[in-house]
């Protein structure tokens, strides 16, 4: 496929609103048409990419000639895409659609990412334990896209990420996804990290006063 055609994917997506999760049954159940644009731009023909989740997105993934893998628990949809990909008339023989839970399917894959997307549960601790196991496996230098910032669990990871200075903020788009681009490998010591250097113990102070004490020795331990 042409870049043109390529990009016409995403078009098509947003103008056909196919149905690919089994929880669709009063419309379709896609990623934004702004958040699928945007996953396209950082995307180039050979790119080897992950994705956390499975859809439209996964669609727009293959489309753009990669090598892609996709993890969700409803093996339906991963029918439901192929099917979809035979429709447009994509290609899709480089696409690895795995069925599981991503906590125990990630750690088995040892792969060199160049784009992730992580748009699986959005409870917690799942975009963490997600973002852990992507990390480990996205080069420097690549694109790390998450999705539905705005739930907690994972608006939590970007907060994070947005304070690392092992990663730069690209975009945040319409309130709903962000891009970072990762700039180094490894962990910061939570002391010189200023995400986990700065905790918020304000639900203990409120919920048990008497660990008020533990807040201040906590502070002192930090300032040492």
């Amino acid at each position: 496929m042409s870049a043109e055609q390529r990009l016409d994917v995403v078009e098509r997506l947003v103008a056909d609103r196919p149905l690919f999760h089994t929880a669709d049954t009063t419309g379709s159940w896609l990623a934004q048409p702004s958040v699928l644009r945007a996953l396209a731009r950082h995307l180039s023909p050979g790119d080897r990419t992950l994705e956390v989740g499975c859809g439209a997105s996964t669609v727009v993934f293959t489309a753009m000639g990669g090598e892609h893998t996709a993890i969700s628990v409803d093996a339906a949809e991963h029918d439901r895409v192929r099917e979809y990909l035979d429709r447009l008339q994509v290609d899709h023989s480089s696409l690895n659609l795995i069925e599981g839970m991503s906590d125990r399917v990630l750690p088995t894959i040892a792969d060199t990412l160049d784009v992730a997307l992580i748009d699986g549960d959005h409870t917690f601790p799942y975009p963490a334990v997600d973002w852990h196991y992507v990390n480990r496996m996205l080069r420097v230098g690549g694109v790390l896209m998450m999705d539905d910032v705005q739930a907690k669990a994972t608006g939590v990871v970007c907060e994070s990420m947005s304070m690392s200075p092992n990663w730069e903020l690209l975009e945040v788009i319409d309130s709903q996804a962000a891009a970072f681009r990762k700039l180094a490998d490894g962990y910061i010591d939570w002391q010189e990290d200023p995400f986990s250097s700065s905790p918020a113990y304000w639900f203990i102070q409120s919920r048990f006063p008497r660990l008020r004490s533990l807040r201040r020795r906590l502070r002192g331990r930090s300032s040492e």
